[in-house]
């Protein structure tokens, strides 16, 4: 009891922030629903609903447009949870989302209080909460969620080593692995993590060079985490190969149905990404011109 204390008490800050929130995004999310708002993407969102609960019924190995994990962890709980009692097939995916939009809050505040104080983690969980493309994604059954969550963690374990705070270097390592595997089998620009992480860990060995010639657990974590972080590339390319006899039948798949992207110059492209980003999430735009003389400043201890 007393453990359980010292717990909560050492924790107090972040578990208050997630709490308040979680009460905001709940708050947000009731209001989308008695506004009369449906799922923003319909067919996307109608689309991976369609494969998870295929995968409920008879589990299989998609290959296709999409990378398969959402669609393997929704299916599972459709199928764990239906013998039980009905749910709505919407309920699931969003709760899974919310669940990994919970880690990627607890991350943020992690991040964001180390770097500049709790006060900076509470101002950062709020702002999180209230990001309009992610309460979107969100609540619209999508896969960003996760790859938000991934790319967070990734990030995390690779700073704690940079700053030489973390308790366990090769649990880090392991666990940029892991979140590399999770996003690149989530969404393609999970793919982007995968190729950041093989970097860093080539660089790590590189720059730790003689440890892991002394050290063979060194040597052993790092090929590790580097398996890991390629595994789903490399499984996805070959199973496309046998099947398609193309490696890169997945992007020309992915292409097809994005071809209005070809009639946009880059510059166009940029541009609009621009102006969406102001129109729909200023409150992000003013506090990244707020916090720039912050970045490089760290809190006096």
């Amino acid at each position: 009891m007393n453990s359980l204390k010292r717990r909560f008490y050492k924790n107090q800050h972040l578990i208050t922030a997630l709490i308040l929130g979680l009460l905001l995004r709940i708050i947000l999310d009731i209001s989308l629903a008695s506004s009369g708002y449906y799922y923003g993407e319909d067919s996307d969102t109608f689309y991976r609903l369609g494969l998870s609960w295929r995968w409920a019924l008879e589990p299989f190995f998609y290959v296709g447009h999409w990378v398969p994990f959402q669609f393997w962890l929704n299916g599972l709980i459709f199928r764990l949870l239906t013998p039980i009692m009905p749910f709505s097939t919407m309920f699931i995916p969003i709760s899974v989302n919310h669940l990994f939009f919970l880690g990627s809050l607890i991350v943020t505040f992690r991040f964001a209080s180390h770097l500049q104080g709790k006060l900076a983690g509470y101002f950062a969980i709020m702002l999180a909460v209230t990001l309009t493309q992610d309460i979107w994604t969100t609540y619209s059954a999508l896969s960003e969620p996760i790859i938000i969550f991934c790319g967070l963690v990734i990030g995390l374990a690779i700073y704690e080593i940079e700053e030489g705070i973390c308790k366990n270097e090769y649990r880090n390592l392991v666990v940029i692995g892991f979140a590399s595997l999770i996003a690149s089998a989530t969404h393609f620009i999970g793919w982007f993590f995968a190729v950041f992480g093989i970097l860093y860990l080539i660089v790590y060995a590189a720059r730790n060079r003689f440890r892991l010639l002394d050290s063979r657990k060194t040597l052993i974590y790092v090929f590790v985490a580097l398996g890991l972080t390629a595994a789903f590339p490399i499984i996805w390319m070959a199973v496309n190969y046998i099947k398609f006899s193309d490696p890169f039948y997945f992007l020309s798949k992915a292409s097809s149905y994005h071809t209005y992207f070809a009639v946009e110059s880059n510059l166009s492209r940029f541009s609009s990404t621009f102006q969406a980003f102001i129109q729909y999430e200023p409150l992000i735009f003013v506090a990244m011109i707020v916090s720039v003389p912050f970045v490089g400043w760290k809190k006096t201890k």
